[in-house]
């Protein structure tokens, strides 16, 4: 659980794999994108660290639009 990773969450993600998640094989497959010169910039990983960085140096921003 990469997200859990990194924003730090400590405990136990408990998922029901009887019940549907959503639609199945939701994983994007970049490989026509690639094949037409398409390269992503960041890896997922660094993506997901550097939005989380920007949410919490915009709290405020974060909170008027999600009224959190």
């Amino acid at each position: 659980m990469l997200v859990g990773e990194i924003v730090g969450f400590v405990g136990d993600i408990d998922c029901d794999s009887r019940k549907p998640g959503g639609v199945p094989g939701k994983l994007v497959d970049t490989a026509k994108l690639n094949s037409l010169g398409w390269q992503a910039k960041i890896s997922l990983r660094d993506g997901i660290q550097q939005t989380y960085q920007w949410c919490l140096e915009n709290s405020n921003i974060v909170q008027h639009y999600w009224r959190v």
